[in-house]
């Protein structure tokens, strides 16, 4: 992607640092297990004025995914893992969506967030969770690239409103419109 595209986005290797750093940090201090992050940009380089709420509510699920999805060390080692816990954090651009990766090797539990999927949304994006217990968890949330117009907003609801309305399955309605 040339300057010109990236013209007044940010690039997301700082905030990907900002977060290993708080990762290690709780880490430390919750006594759970040494932290090893490993940080891929991927050259993203997202919208600040879309990304900075989202910014904010991702430094809580790192340090919920560190607090409630890393075990500490003897728990570790008694499942066969390394003492040490890693993290990656990801980012990429793929579809016209800005793409954040948060993966953990622990429990494989998806911790609280609330704030993160509303934050999301509201930017026009999606949320996914992959836990596989014991193993880790991988949290991806995809963000449009460019928010989009309110007319383009206005025509999705129109759209998915049409669509439950004809019978669309799992609609409370039917084709002939009783319910």
């Amino acid at each position: 992607m040339d300057r010109l595209q990236h013209a007044g986005r940010e690039p997301t290797r700082e905030r990907l640092a900002r977060l290993a750093e708080q990762a290690v940090r709780v880490g430390a201090t919750s006594g759970r297990c040494p932290i090893t992050v490993t940080i891929d940009d991927g050259g993203a380089a997202p919208d600040p004025e879309i990304w900075t709420p989202i910014w904010a509510t991702l430094i809580h699920v790192v340090r919920a995914t560190v607090n409630e999805g890393l075990e500490g060390q003897a728990e570790r080692v008694a499942a066969g893992k390394p003492a040490r816990g890693y993290l990656w954090l990801r980012a990429f651009e793929r579809a016209g969506d800005v793409v954040i990766e948060i993966e953990d090797d622990g429990r494989g539990l998806e911790p609280d967030m609330q704030g993160l999927r509303s934050s999301v949304h509201a930017a026009g994006g999606r949320v996914e969770v992959d836990c596989v217990p014991g193993f880790g968890t991988v949290i991806r949330l995809a963000v449009p690239v460019k928010r989009p117009s309110r007319s383009q907003t206005a025509l999705k609801v129109v759209a998915l409103r049409d669509f439950a309305e004809a019978g669309a399955p799992g609609s409370r309605r039917t084709a002939g419109g009783s319910r």
